[in-house]
C-alpha cells in the first residue's frame, strides 16, 4: 500500500478508531456512487476493520493458490486506489489469468448478476 495511505489510515485508527480498529468509510470509498440505490443499505452493514491486519504480516504456506488456477478480478469502474499494489504485483506474476468488471470495488454489490458469472466462468 503507497506510504501516503498507510499513514492516513494510521492516524484514522489513532484519531478515530481507538487504536484498535479502522472508522468505517462511506460507501463511496468502495465504488458505490452517491445516490445509489443500495448505499444506505451498505452503509447500515459496513462494520469497522481490525487495525491489526494492517500491522500483521501474512504468511502463506504453501504458496498462493495452492497448486491451483489463480484468477484476479480487477473492479475497473472506478479503480479502487488502495489495491493499486496488488494489482501491479499480480500483473508481474506468471500463471495469473487478468478478469475486468467495469464496476466498483463492491462488485457483489453493484453487479451480482455479473460477479456470479465470472466466479462460475472461472470455476
Amino acid at each position: 500500500m503507497p506510504p501516503d495511505i498507510v499513514a492516513a489510515r494510521r492516524k484514522l485508527v489513532a484519531e478515530e478508531g481507538r487504536g484498535i480498529f479502522m472508522p468505517t468509510p462511506p460507501p463511496t470509498a468502495f465504488g458505490i456512487p452517491k445516490g445509489h440505490s443500495l448505499t444506505d443499505w451498505v452503509r447500515r452493514r459496513i462494520t469497522p476493520h481490525a487495525a491489526s491486519t494492517y500491522e500483521s504480516r501474512l504468511k502463506l504456506e504453501p504458496p498462493l493458490g495452492n497448486g491451483r488456477p489463480r484468477t484476479y478480478v480487477v473492479c475497473t469502474n472506478p479503480l479502487h486506489p488502495p489495491t493499486a499494489g496488488a494489482r501491479e504485483w499480480v500483473a508481474k506474476q506468471d500463471g495469473w489469468a487478468w478478469q475486468e468488471l467495469a464496476t466498483g470495488h463492491d462488485a457483489m454489490i453493484l453487479a451480482p448478476t455479473e460477479v456470479a458469472l465470472l466466479l462460475s466462468a472461472v470455476g
